[in-house]
């Protein structure tokens, strides 16, 4: 097991292991759960190595792109999976790392992650059970579509959540990840990609109980009005959400734009919390509606006295 101390550009040192061994697939599963039982929040990024194969339809070798390296991250660690037919330990690794990304309790955040989540389940036969789709989810939470052809580290960049982030070298997307001898800089290429994803996902994520309360008092707040009331922005953190008609910033968020396999345990309680929220807010609309109503008769009342 090769360990590294990887700094961030946000001051973190992050540990990052290299797994090989079975020892080594246990010890880092166990970490990865130990930080991910009070954090929730996981980075997923992946590493594609080039493999030459036979095609039978060309007669001849082609170079075909598979995904050589699985990378997940928490706040305090990186672990880096090699995907190698050839280690004694594939079969157990696989079977490790579908238990963890099948966990629907884990919230697994990565950028642009559509095409590796297909890959993952026709060339290992692994299903992440419970990941959000950042390029989406900014997207729809800052309405700005440019936001969703970004990389991890442009828009970790345009977030704020990691500075002076250098650009991804194009060399090294031509190693071989499979290789054991992989040197420090190759390393850091690696998990500085994971690492954003992690930052990112943690900054649109993190402050939703806050949120909820926000969403309730703001709602509950509003001028009596025949109708529901509605909430046409609120904060996440330092961001300012403002809600559109339809979408995932719509009043009535993430039931239908929204692909269902991003839709979180999380964003599913949100819905039902602002669902929760609308109907409360009817309900004591009536409440008060009604309270005037005597109040207004008693006073008709007392003018009928007085006259």
């Amino acid at each position: 097991m090769d360990t590294f101390l990887i700094p961030m550009s946000d001051g973190n040192d992050l540990s990052t292991t290299l797994v090989s061994g079975k020892d080594d697939i246990d010890l880092s599963f166990n970490l990865l759960f130990g930080d991910a039982a009070g954090d929730k929040v996981v980075g997923f990024d992946t590493e594609y190595s080039l493999e030459p194969k036979f095609s039978r339809d060309l007669d001849a070798h082609v170079v075909e792109k598979r995904i050589a390296l699985v990378k997940l991250c928490t706040k305090h660690r990186c672990i880096l999976f090699r995907l190698d037919r050839d280690n004694v330990d594939y079969v157990h690794l696989l079977k490790k790392l579908s238990a963890l990304l099948a966990n629907k309790d884990i919230v697994f955040v990565g950028v642009r992650k559509r095409d590796d989540l297909v890959k993952l389940r026709n060339e290992y036969g692994l299903e992440i059970s419970n990941l959000v789709e950042l390029s989406e989810l900014v997207v729809g939470v800052l309405g700005e579509p440019a936001l969703g052809t970004y990389g991890a580290r442009d828009l970790a960049s345009n977030l704020d959540v990691l500075r002076h982030l250098q650009p991804r070298n194009s060399i090294l997307s031509l190693i071989n990840w499979l290789d054991n001898s992989l040197n420090r800089q190759q390393v850091l290429c690696a998990v500085t990609d994971a690492y954003a994803a992690y930052k990112i996902g943690k900054k649109l994520l993190e402050d939703r109980p806050r949120k909820l309360d926000d969403l309730r008092l703001t709602r509950l707040s509003c001028p009596l009005r025949k109708h529901h009331c509605i909430l046409d922005s609120f904060p996440v953190g330092t961001l300012e959400i403002t809600l559109a008609p339809t979408g995932i910033r719509a009043r009535e968020p993430w039931t239908t734009a929204m692909p269902p396999d991003t839709r979180t345990q999380d964003l599913r309680r949100l819905e039902e919390t602002i669902e929760s929220a609308n109907k409360e807010q009817a309900a004591k609309y009536e409440q008060v509606t009604k309270l005037l109503e005597v109040y207004g008769q008693k006073m008709e009342k007392a003018e009928l006295r007085k006259r």
